[in-house]
């Protein structure tokens, strides 16, 4: 990794201003720590044409971003919630996490040996080429499984297997918007088990399972779904 200062886009803005506490933005300099994802382009390349598995939204998904020019992306951040940076000189920043979440895969293989107490466990399945890891997200998260943990693994030079597949779907909208906790738009999991039995619920998102192109929930398509079939 190579420490790089960057200024953030935010700093175009005419006047900016916090929408929360309507304070003037302030603008400081800071300094992150980086992964510099450029001199992994060919290797990453060489990982998504080789993976017969990669189903092809992965793919595609992940030369989108490589065509458009990897460039070297920071792993620490100003916040004060997080996992601590573990590097000289970046006390008080944590790191970014989608680089712990992914990193995470790793580190619960480890806590799991420990717990068994068997140590070297987890080498079984991050080093032995007959372990396959496979994962299971949505088309949002593609790049964090099919770039960012890849370049991760690949820059520690020891070997690590890369993930064998990325099984990813398209989004599941709810009535045609994107399903946002924020924004209160969806089902949560206690209301829809209140309103039908669990199987109803399991059988029409295996049937309507996003896996070519966005679907839609609508209560008349759970309704029709659900009688018809």
């Amino acid at each position: 990794m190579r420490q790089l200062r960057k200024t953030p886009r935010t700093t175009l803005l005419v006047e900016p201003y916090c929408i929360i506490c309507k304070k003037q933005a302030i603008v400081k300099t800071t300094r992150h720590w980086f992964i510099d994802l450029t001199k992994l382009e060919q290797p990453l390349i060489q990982y998504i044409e080789n993976n017969c598995q990669l189903p092809t939204n992965a793919k595609n998904f992940s030369y989108n971003w490589i065509k458009e020019g990897l460039k070297p992306r920071a792993v620490t951040r100003d916040v004060e919630w997080g996992i601590q940076a573990p590097f000289e000189g970046a006390e008080g920043k944590t790191v970014y996490v989608w680089v712990d979440a992914v990193l995470g895969y790793v580190s619960a293989a480890i806590e799991y040996s420990q717990k068994i107490s068997q140590p070297d466990k987890w080498k079984e399945f991050w080093f032995d080429k007959e372990a396959k890891t496979l994962y299971f997200v949505g088309k949002d998260n593609i790049p964090f499984h099919t770039i960012i943990l890849p370049a991760l693994l690949l820059a520690s030079g020891q070997g690590y297997n890369l993930p064998w597949n990325v099984s990813a779907t398209e989004f599941l909208q709810f009535r045609g918007q994107k399903a946002s906790k924020s924004q209160r738009v969806g089902i949560w999991i206690d209301e829809a088990l209140e309103m039908f039995p669990v199987d109803y619920w399991r059988f029409f998102l295996i049937a309507t399972r996003p896996e070519s192109k966005d679907t839609n929930f609508t209560w008349s398509a759970f309704a029709d779904k659900i009688n018809a079939d």
